[in-house]
C-alpha cells in the first residue's frame, strides 16, 4: 500500500489521451515510427522552473543551477484540496488562479494515484517562485536558493511548506489513475 497519494488537476479534455493514449512519431537510432502514449507523462511548463529577470534570462544559467531544474515533470498535490493553497495568506488568489487556469477551455477532472518509490516524487515549495512577482530585483539570487533548497524526496518532507508541490519526472501509467472527480 502506498504511504503517500498524489493528486493531479487536468482539463477533462485530457483524460481520453492519459487513459487511451495519444500517437506521437519517434525518430532515433533506436526507433523510427509512431508510439501510443498514455498515462500521466512529464511536461515542461512554460519555462519549467526557471524565473526569468527583468532582461528574461533564465536564472538557472545565471545562477548554475542543478540539472534536476531543466527536467520535465508531473506536477501535484500531496491533498486533493491543499489547505496551504487554498487558505495561503501571502497568496490569497493562486488557488482560484491555478482552477481558473486549468478550466479556461472547459471542466476539470481531478485523479489521484499511489506514490512508489520508483517514481522518484520530491517535494518543492512554489512559493519561492511565486516571491519573484513581488520581491525586488537584488532578492532573486537568494529567493533562487531558497527554492533550490527546498526539494526534498517526499518521504522526508516534514509539511512545512508554504506552496507544497509535488514533482515527478516519470510517467504515471493510466492502470496507477483514478478519477476523483470532475469539477
Amino acid at each position: 500500500m502506498p504511504r503517500h497519494i498524489g493528486y493531479h488537476y487536468t482539463p477533462s479534455k485530457n483524460l481520453d489521451s492519459i487513459f487511451k493514449g495519444v500517437s506521437c512519431w519517434f525518430s532515433s537510432r533506436e526507433y523510427t515510427g509512431t508510439k501510443i502514449l498514455k498515462g500521466l507523462r512529464p511536461e515542461n511548463r512554460q519555462h519549467g522552473f526557471t524565473p526569468f529577470d527583468i532582461y528574461e534570462e533564465p536564472l538557472s544559467c545565471t545562477y548554475n543551477s542543478p540539472s534536476w531544474v531543466q527536467e520535465e515533470y508531473v506536477f501535484c498535490f500531496l491533498e486533493p484540496e491543499p489547505k496551504t493553497w487554498k487558505e495561503n495568506k501571502e497568496f490569497p488568489n493562486i488557488w482560484k488562479e491555478l482552477m481558473e487556469y486549468l478550466s479556461r477551455n472547459g471542466s476539470i477532472s481531478l485523479l489521484s494515484f499511489g506514490i512508489m518509490k520508483s517514481d522518484d516524487a520530491h517535494i518543492i515549495d512554489r512559493a519561492w517562485l511565486e516571491r519573484f512577482n513581488t520581491y525586488p530585483y537584488e532578492e532573486y539570487n537568494t529567493l533562487w536558493q531558497q527554492f533550490l533548497r527546498s526539494r526534498v524526496p517526499v518521504s522526508k518532507y516534514k509539511s512545512d511548506y508554504s506552496l507544497p508541490e509535488l514533482i515527478i519526472s516519470k510517467t504515471v501509467s493510466p492502470n496507477r489513475l483514478r478519477v476523483e472527480k470532475r469539477l
